[in-house]
């Protein structure tokens, strides 16, 4: 993982393959996601967590966000563009940063999102503080 500041902007890159958060199932003993959604949060949350111990301070005002996913290619495709659904890869990406980058998601005001297909799957976050004052 790599960190950035600039301003009022952090830049992010995780080196964590983006995958689309799945729908719940829901079973007579609870409410389940499913293994690789699981697998994703897990391993995204571990990277987060070691980089927490250099960026102290949670993000706590009003944010402004641009995600990039960059998805691996699969070795045979007839898209171009990846699977999934834009919105549930930013719902996993969001869910996973709470109370690791930002207090909570509903401080995020501001969203733009773009998933494409790249050699190395990875995640670039840029997070603006939208009431931090810059000269």
């Amino acid at each position: 993982m790599e960190y950035r500041k600039e301003g009022n902007k952090h830049f992010f890159l995780f080196d964590t393959e983006p995958v689309p958060a799945s729908r719940p199932r829901v079973s007579r003993y609870g409410t389940y996601y499913g293994k690789t959604y699981n697998a994703y949060r897990k391993a995204f949350q571990e990277e987060v967590s070691e980089f927490r111990k250099e960026f102290r301070p949670l993000l706590s005002d009003r944010l402004k966000i641009e995600a990039f996913f960059l998805v691996k290619k699969p070795k045979t495709s007839k898209l171009n563009h990846p699977r999934g659904d834009i919105d549930n890869y930013l719902k996993a990406l969001l869910d996973s940063c709470n109370e690791l980058v930002w207090r909570d998601d509903v401080q995020i005001t501001e969203v733009s999102a773009t998933k494409e297909f790249d050699e190395v799957g990875s995640i670039e976050l840029i997070v603006e503080d939208l009431d931090e004052y810059t000269p």
